[in-house]
């Protein structure tokens, strides 16, 4: 495994300058050092750490993921591919964790040529130490019953959620479950023998005192992006829920996901909306 630690970022500046010298030139073209990417290795700077790995090595699913550390804590994805922070390596971008084994996964030091381009992400000063509570909401296709529950709605949700949608190509009404609070037991989406399950929980938070949400799926399940483009997501390992971080960072305490399963009757969809906020008494009705 190599192992590079810079002192400042003068020092990654110098760097990047004998990489040109040397014909290497740097990694994503941004003015940071070379990060190779071909091999295991550490990467230092300041309070920053980049950590890369080779999976199945020498196979046709060989992979790179990428790992960002600030502070010593590591960063959660953002809630779009291509979101990148500066750094004294140089620009490094979230490129998704796709379900495939092969093809790079988490931070690299260049972007994701088939997604959408990413914005600037600013770095927290602290963990958060302010409690927060997770709110979801379900919507369903106009023609589909909600699932179980109460405050059930036609209409089209407003805000955030309106906007995702229609960027995503959805413009038809739904109908929709009013915002209700995640706790550590299950929310059911759906579960049932013909098209399997959806579930959501609260999980502990994260390094940076973060929601996290843990989900449960078969099917398909993806997040629709700012962008309104779809981002698949998976579990990292088999039988492991999905850890879904509500970090603040790019807007990430708003995520909505889609989820599709087919069936012998058919096909059932749905989206689940999250975010991330202060703990009230009352929430507000979120559609017209």
């Amino acid at each position: 495994m190599g192992y590079v630690r810079l002192g400042s970022r003068d020092a990654a500046a110098c760097w990047a300058l004998l990489a040109l010298l040397l014909g290497a030139g740097p990694a994503a073209g941004d003015g940071g050092m070379r990060i190779a990417t071909d091999r295991d290795g550490v990467y230092e700077a300041g309070p920053w750490r980049y950590e890369i790995s080779i999976t199945n090595p020498g196979t046709r699913s060989e992979g790179r993921v990428g790992r960002l550390f600030y502070g010593g804590r590591q960063l959660p994805p953002p809630p779009a591919r291509n979101d990148y922070y500066v750094t004294p390596l140089g620009k490094l971008y979230w490129v998704g964790e796709p379900v495939a084994p092969f093809g790079p996964h988490g931070w690299m030091p260049a972007p994701q040529p088939a997604a959408p381009e990413g914005i600037e992400l600013g770095i927290p000063s602290q963990p958060a130490t302010e409690p927060r509570q997770v709110r979801l909401a379900v919507l369903v296709p106009a023609a589909e019953p909600l699932p179980e529950g109460t405050g059930q709605r036609s209409a089209f949700p407003a805000g955030w959620v309106r906007e995702r949608l229609q960027r995503s190509g959805v413009h038809r009404p739904a109908g929709w479950r009013d915002w209700k609070i995640l706790d550590h037991e299950d929310a059911v989406v759906h579960d049932s023998r013909h098209y399997g399950f959806l579930r959501l929980r609260r999980g502990p938070d994260g390094a940076w005192g973060e929601p996290v949400v843990q989900i449960e799926a078969s099917g398909q399940l993806f997040e629709i992006e700012r962008s309104g483009a779809r981002a698949p997501l998976g579990a990292r390992a088999f039988g492991e829920p999905i850890a879904l971080s509500l970090f603040p960072a790019g807007g990430g305490e708003r995520r909505l996901l889609y989820w599709r399963s087919g069936g012998r009757f058919g096909e059932l969809e749905a989206w689940v909306a999250l975010e991330a906020c202060r703990p009230v008494a009352h929430q507000p009705p979120a559609a017209e």
